[in-house]
C-alpha cells in the first residue's frame, strides 16, 4: 500500500529511524515479502526473516538474533507511531520492572508495546507452533504470570482515534490524509 507515492512500510521505517532505538524489519521469509525489504533496502535497518504464520516465533528469534531485551513492538499498520512516547514508555517499562507494557488513551496507530524477551520465550513455550498474529493477547495470558504495566501518555498525546490500516474504512481515511 502506498501513500503519496511511498510504500507504507517505508513511511513507518523512516519514522521509527528518527527515534532513539535500532529498528528491525522482521518479516516472513516468503518470496512475496521480498518487496518489503526491497523498498527499504537503502535504510539502515536491522533485518530478520522468519515464519509466516507463527508471528510469535518470528518475533522471538528476531529478538534473539539482534540481542533485544526488552523488545519494542510496532506493527506494520501503525504508521503514526510516536517515537518520543515510545522512549517514555521504554523508560517506564524499565522503572516498573515490567514484562509487558502497553499504552492506552492514545491515537490508534501511534502506539506500540514493550515486551521482555523472557515473556516472549514463556509465550512461545505455551504457544508452540500455533499460528496467529495477535501477540498482545498472548503476552497477557494469566498462565504466563506477566507483570503488566499500563503506560499513560502525557495529556497532549491522549487522543482516542484510529489511524491504522486494519479495515478498508481505515485505508480510505488514511488515503484522504496522505492524498
Amino acid at each position: 500500500m502506498e501513500f503519496c507515492g511511498k510504500p507504507s512500510i517505508r513511511i513507518l521505517c523512516e519514522r521509527l529511524l528518527k527515534g532513539p532505538y535500532p529498528v528491525c524489519l522482521a518479516t516472513p521469509s516468503d518470496q512475496e515479502d521480498d518487496i518489503l525489504h526491497e523498498v527499504t533496502a537503502d535504510l539502515p535497518l536491522l533485518r530478520f526473516r522468519g515464519h509466516r504464520a507463527n508471528v510469535l516465533a518470528r518475533f522471538y528469534w528476531a529478538a534473539v538474533e539482534h540481542d533485544f531485551d526488552p523488545v519494542i513492538r510496532v506493527t506494520g499498520d501503525d504508521l503514526f507511531v510516536d517515537t518520543e512516547m515510545m522512549a517514555d514508555m521504554a523508560k517506564f517499562h524499565v522503572e516498573q520492572k515490567a514484562d509487558y507494557t502497553y499504552v492506552s488513551e492514545c491515537l490508534r496507530g501511534a502506539d506500540c508495546e514493550i515486551v521482555s524477551k523472557d515473556l516472549i520465550e514463556r509465550g512461545l513455550k505455551i504457544h508452540g507452533d500455533q499460528e496467529g498474529e495477535f501477540l498482545s493477547y498472548t503476552f497477557r495470558r494469566p498462565e504466563l504470570n506477566p507483570k503488566i504495566a499500563k503506560f499513560t501518555p502525557e495529556p497532549d498525546k491522549k487522543v482516542l482515534a484510529r489511524l491504522v490500516m486494519d479495515w478498508p474504512e481505515d485505508v480510505r481515511a488514511l488515503s484522504v490524509i496522505f492524498d
